[in-house]
């Protein structure tokens, strides 16, 4: 049977052999934590946003995202999951994260989970996710928090028979399509950005059982630190982030997963790399398998360019 937020894939026996052995997310789960310059990084948001008002300002938080999301649309792995023991191409680029109504100590949270093209910019991230914002501190919030508020306020015996449902459907890839559409849970990454709530550290988040994400990311709060340049074997103190990354790791070898993530320390540290539209290769985007490809205006200029 197939599912509608995915393409099943055909892998090679090992791979085909690890959801049975590994039955659960948890059962898999890669820790991981790396600390990124962005001392140039900080000065290239203070240049852009020398002529933009307070609320269209370009944030390191931007930035991430960007950098996800080519990261994802060059490596195609990263777009997996696994559900009913099968392999799965995820067939759009989803990324879930929390938003608070107001910066406050108990302030209401509200899940947010946004659609993106592999063609992203750095322009064009900004202005999406600014107003995703907008609309979930709304009065009305997003879709996903009235589904939310609904299950929330069930007897915890229906509660309890309700969530039971859900994981014969999801097991057998029948969820309703509304509920997959709406819950921040089937993602293909799950960030938490704990710069925003003052945590210092290295924090690392868990997994969920439910759902379809394969990648749960925190971005932890910048503080100085001090940093050998590799050329000159000086010690200098920069500006630095932690990144921490919890990895399903059935989807994706440790080769292809080190690809992955110098890729994306080459874009955060050089953000200048994402104010361009991408040119990605014709092979990757068919990896990719992105449903309404051809409606992305942005398609036909990559095929131009390609072309």
């Amino acid at each position: 049977m197939g599912r509608i937020d995915g393409t099943q894939l055909k892998l090679d026996p090992l791979k085909r052999i690890e959801p049975h052995v590994m039955k659960r997310r948890c059962d898999s789960e890669v820790y991981l934590t790396l600390q990124y310059e962005i001392t140039r990084t900080l000065e290239f948001i203070e240049r852009f946003n020398q002529n933009l008002g307070d609320k269209e300002r370009l944030k390191i938080f931007h930035v991430f995202l960007c950098a996800l999301v080519r990261s994802i649309a060059l490596h195609p792995e990263l777009n997996r999951f696994i559900a009913g023991r099968k392999y799965w191409q995820r067939n759009e680029i989803l990324l879930s994260f929390v938003i608070k109504k107001e910066l406050k100590y108990k302030s209401e949270e509200t899940l947010t989970k946004v659609q993106f093209s592999p063609f992203e910019t750095l322009d064009t991230v900004r202005k999406k996710i600014h107003s995703f914002v907008d609309e979930a501190r709304s009065e009305d919030g997003s879709e996903a928090q009235g589904q939310i508020d609904f299950f929330g306020k069930l007897p915890r015996f229906l509660l309890m028979f309700a969530t039971k449902m859900i994981e014969i459907l999801e097991f057998f890839g029948s969820m309703p399509k509304g509920m997959v559409r709406t819950d921040p849970l089937y993602t293909s990454a799950v960030i938490a950005n704990l710069g925003s709530v003052r945590i210092k550290g290295g924090v690392l988040h868990h997994s969920y059982m439910y759902g379809t994400a394969s990648l749960f990311i925190t971005i932890n709060r910048i503080h100085k630190a001090p940093v050998v340049d590799e050329k000159t074997h000086e010690i200098k103190v920069e500006d630095v982030i932690d990144f921490g990354f919890t990895i399903d790791e059935r989807i994706s070898e440790g080769f292809s997963l080190g690809e992955v993530l110098q890729d994306f320390r080459k874009f955060i540290e050089n953000p200048e790399l994402l104010t361009e539209i991408p040119l990605i290769p014709e092979d990757r985007l068919e990896e990719l398998q992105l449903k309404n490809l051809e409606d992305d205006p942005l398609y036909k200029n990559n095929q131009a360019a390609s072309g």
